[in-house]
């Protein structure tokens, strides 16, 4: 079976770093931690910190461990301790340690009593062979340990698939309609508080509003129809200086030279033969 190659691979990991903190990424993807940031995979210093992710209202580093032979404990526990140390470093409030070998119930005690109360997670050998070996994981321990799916694997792996794509468009669905209850809910508010000003301005005296019976006051014009209203008409007014018609500049001015020459001369008649 395919599941069989699992253990002795993760176990004798022959993929480096930067897969190993790649395959953890993965596996926080499948155990439901969200905002996923793996941060120097390919190298670089990370702060004490291999992923930043949340789960449960809390910010977790994740930290990944996979020596190529096997460990002692007490290498375990230092790398736990110095990884750990990146919780405080950076703000978080749980830890996530992932390790490519056992560790015992015992060996697990001493490292959460190492946490001093925090939240710790620890993902030992048999941990991560179990999500790999899930249908959820069987594409993970494809792409990352390159062990294949038997054909039973790959349907139960799309069942799985399809049913984790269900669960979620109902989720969305539900919150959705969350979302519209709470807009409901504010409109109705912003109407109650509408029609409360309205009685409130009602109950006041007003020039525009009457403080009894709330009626209008009406136009004098209101109930007049359009012939009634055509007989109104505005007097006429005195004519002005405006109202008199133009001058011709070019006509005035002749006028004025005519009357200033008098009349015309006219010449005596010439008479040949003096």
């Amino acid at each position: 079976m395919p599941g069989d190659r699992t253990e002795p691979t993760l176990q004798a990991w022959r993929y480096g770093q930067t897969q190993a903190e790649r395959l953890v990424a993965a596996l926080l993807h499948i155990e439901e931690y969200e905002t996923v940031d793996p941060q120097h995979p390919l190298g670089g210093p990370d702060g004490l910190k291999d992923v930043r992710c949340q789960k449960d209202a809390l910010t977790w580093i994740a930290a990944a461990y996979f020596p190529p032979t096997p460990p002692t404990f007490s290498d375990i526990q230092r790398k736990f301790e110095h990884d750990f140390a990146g919780v405080a470093k950076n703000g978080a409030q749980a830890f996530a340690f992932f390790v490519n070998q056992p560790v015992t119930i015992s060996e697990r005690q001493t490292l959460l009593n190492a946490a001093h109360g925090t939240r710790v997670e620890i993902y030992h050998l048999e941990r991560v062979v179990a999500l790999l070996n899930a249908p959820k994981g069987y594409g993970i321990r494809l792409e990352y340990l390159r062990i294949p799916m038997s054909e039973e694997e790959q349907w139960s792996f799309w069942s799985a698939m399809n049913t984790d794509i269900a669960r979620k468009l109902a989720e969305s669905e539900k919150r959705r309609d969350y979302q519209i209850q709470t807009l409901d809910t504010k409109l109705d508010q912003i109407l109650l508080r509408t029609m409360d000003i309205h009685a409130a301005l009602r109950a006041q005296p007003s020039s525009l509003i009457g403080s009894a019976g709330g009626e209008r006051p009406e136009m004098p014009t209101a109930t007049m129809s359009v012939t009634a209203l055509g007989t109104y008409r505005r007097p006429p007014r005195p004519p002005t200086a405006l109202d008199q018609p133009a001058i011709d500049i070019g006509q005035a001015r002749d006028a004025a030279r005519r009357s200033s020459d008098g009349p015309p001369h006219r010449c005596a008649p010439h008479r040949s033969g003096w």
